[in-house]
């Protein structure tokens, strides 16, 4: 944990700098990139903040029973509004395991981006989760307000420093995707866009209402064997088995609703930012580190608003084995479609 002191210490002069990432995942898309001035070229790593922090008590509950951590950009300087990205992990996870999965810190520090890593609640059997959708992932039915918890998370670290309220992005995996999906759809004016891994939105449309438009990434594998590109349930018994088998076993009997299909779940957002009924494909991407060649299609909607966007990582499965450059290509997608 770090104090005051040392808070103080990083609100200093400069930005953060731009780093090179491999060119097999690079995105291209039409719009260009918004400028954040973060021109400097750091020698320094930036600094992990852990929350509560010295002289900082977090004004919600939420967050003293589940803290978040911070990732300051080296040379942040608060007279600029920075970037926030907030990283969810999946049912099951803890924070830094997502971290490790997604590898987003380097992209945020190249950057000048702010990254917030969000900690979920415990089921009965210690795992942690998010009260995302109805179809993942409360498998105990204790209905923690995990929108509150994110408005709070939103909220401190906007206490704390200058966030660009137009650049606010969520990332998240698993259950963190679906979790995305539904901030998104509560939050639609906080928000100027999410990247959804392995995750889904709503089935039912009503759910999922929202009141502006939002920039939506979703990157699926065709073969993940626990959310399913073309829908399904948790709860049907090949799942099950695969959950069991990875030391994650559901209660006895569990019948959970079903999650729409990639293109379903990417529904709300095709309406709500005013796509046209034609897509393109975009550059095919090398994503996977495992698989050879550009494995990864892209779907790209047309006359959008905000982007809406879905990549399909062929033969990957729920766990991608993403390349360095993937979080890359993500983050032009998500910086070249700001908030309207």
């Amino acid at each position: 944990m770090r104090g005051a002191a040392t808070l103080a210490a990083l609100l200093v002069a400069g930005c953060a700098a731009s780093a090179s990432h491999e060119p097999v995942a690079t995105y291209a898309s039409a719009p260009a990139a918004i400028e954040h001035p973060c021109p400097a070229v750091p020698t320094t790593p930036p600094a992990v903040l852990r929350t509560p922090l010295a002289g900082f008590a977090p004004r919600s509950p939420l967050l003293t029973d589940r803290p978040y951590t911070v990732q300051v950009p080296y040379g942040y300087d608060p007279a600029f509004s920075a970037p926030l990205i907030v990283e969810l992990h999946g049912f099951g996870d803890e924070p830094a395991e997502v971290e490790r999965f997604l590898d987003l810190a380097p992209v945020a520090a190249a950057h000048g981006v702010l990254l917030a890593i969000v900690t979920g609640s415990r089921d009965g059997r210690g795992r942690r989760f998010w009260n995302a959708t109805d179809a993942c992932c409360d498998v105990d039915g204790h209905r923690p307000d995990d929108v509150a918890y994110l408005d709070a998370v939103l909220e401190d670290v906007a206490r704390r420093f200058k966030v660009d309220a137009n650049a606010v992005w969520l990332f998240g995996h698993s259950n963190g995707g679906f979790m995305a999906h539904r901030y998104a759809c509560e939050r639609a004016d906080r928000i100027a866009g999410f990247v959804s891994i392995a995750g889904a939105g709503w089935l039912d449309p009503e759910r999922c209402v929202p009141t502006a438009p939002v920039a939506a990434l979703q990157i699926s594998g065709d073969v993940d064997e626990i959310v399913h590109a073309k829908g399904g349930t948790i709860s049907e018994p090949k799942v099950l088995k695969v959950l069991r088998d990875t030391g994650l076993p559901l209660p006895t009997g569990l019948h959970l609703p079903r999650y729409p299909d990639v293109h379903g779940s990417l529904a709300p957002w095709i309406r709500v930012d005013g796509c046209k009924a034609e897509t393109e494909q975009g550059n095919p991407l090398d994503l996977d580190d495992k698989i050879p060649g550009a494995e990864t299609t892209v779907k790209r909607w047309t006359g959008c608003r905000a982007g809406v966007e879905l990549w399909t990582i062929h033969k990957a499965g729920h766990t991608p084995t993403f390349r360095s450059s993937w979080a890359e290509a993500a983050y032009q997608f998500l910086v070249t479609h700001p908030k309207s």
